[in-house]
């Protein structure tokens, strides 16, 4: 098994292994290092990742399914750490999500070594959707907050670039894409023009992503309204045990999601290794 570095030009020889954001920050030339497994000349996984303040994030890491247990992955790793033992780093990797596959990885990076640690931000908070607060002392319903679907189509795409342009997550394709539900995605008008959101994905795997939540207002009672009107728009479109994930990318939305989840602890989990 033979590992090499992945350089811009030939990104699209690892497409399908890697994930579609370490493709597109490769493309726009962000410095992401990807490495590429390669058996008999064929590509068969990559790696991904970037360093963020000092500690390297290992966002992406896929073998194709015919080539597993082969030790592809074991041998990108272990290329990685031998590229970083100059720096004086660890290597950080974290599961937002419970799926098959993230076990999986899991019980390799335990067996690499890797460290659990606890979780910062960002990370997720889930809960099933009968167990959602639709109210709160002190929140009142508020007139100036619609859903997606009320919403001209011009203000949430505007509304998506400002998140974009500050470097807040947004669901893929953006406010406008096809991802959304927008019956249950909420956002706060103002003066013609969006100035917070809540964006929730349709429901896959019996799961409802919430991966964006955005405002320019200081009040954080706004963010709280939308939420609530968020679940109970959830609460009459799905059934109570469908899963409702939220991601919270600092303290301030992590509490305004625990209140909402009824004080839920983060089902994310971090591993780290230090090279």
């Amino acid at each position: 098994m033979k590992v090499l570095s992945l350089p811009k030009e030939q990104a699209k020889n690892a497409e399908g292994l890697l994930d579609p954001e370490v493709t597109k920050a490769m493309l726009n030339g962000l410095p992401v290092t990807v490495l590429v497994a390669l058996d008999r000349h064929r590509v068969v996984g990559a790696l991904g990742g970037a360093m963020n303040d000092g500690i390297f994030e290992l966002v992406s890491l896929y073998v194709d399914e015919k080539s597993r247990r082969k030790g592809a992955a074991r041998a990108m790793v272990d290329a990685l750490t031998d590229r970083l033992k100059i720096m004086d780093t660890m290597i950080r990797v974290q599961f937002n999500l419970e799926t098959e596959e993230n076990r999986t990885l899991e019980y390799f990076f335990t067996a690499m070594g890797f460290k659990r640690e606890k979780v910062g931000f960002p990370a997720y908070y889930a809960v099933p959707v009968e167990k959602l607060l639709t109210n709160m002392e002190g929140v009142d319903s508020d007139s100036s907050i619609k859903n997606f679907g009320d919403v001209p189509g011009i203000m949430l795409r505007k509304a998506s670039n400002v998140s974009i342009d500050a470097g807040y997550p947004v669901p893929e394709g953006g406010l406008l894409g096809a991802c959304v539900d927008t019956e249950v995605s909420s956002c706060s008008i103002s003066n013609e023009k969006v100035d917070a959101y809540v964006a929730a994905e349709h429901s896959k795997d019996d799961m409802v992503k919430i991966p964006a939540m955005w405002s320019s207002l200081s009040d954080p009672r706004k963010m709280l309204s939308m939420l609530f009107y968020t679940t109970g728009a959830l609460k009459k479109k799905y059934p109570g045990d469908t899963t409702v994930a939220a991601l919270a990318i600092n303290q301030v939305s992590g509490k305004i999601i625990q209140r909402m989840f009824n004080e839920e602890e983060s089902i994310s989990r971090c591993y780290t290794l230090v090279v």
